[in-house]
């Protein structure tokens, strides 16, 4: 789409407001409960995020020619 960066951000995000979505409608719990639980998961899906970035070429950057 010649979109670049900050996919994993807006999937952190999405991810928070599903979460909030289904704790309301689903779970019945508040919105504090889920927040604890939610880290863990997400630091899990960065990593694979990142690797996917670094198997795609993403994460390695234009030389600069300086030091």
């Amino acid at each position: 789409t010649g979109y670049q960066g900050l996919a994993s951000h807006g999937a952190t995000i999405g991810i928070a407001i599903a979460m909030y979505f289904y704790s309301k409608k689903v779970l019945k719990k508040p919105i504090l409960w889920i927040l604890d639980r939610i880290p863990i998961p997400i630091a899990i899906f960065s990593a694979f995020v990142r690797i996917g970035n670094l198997m795609n070429s993403e994460i390695i950057g234009k030389p600069t020619g300086s030091d």
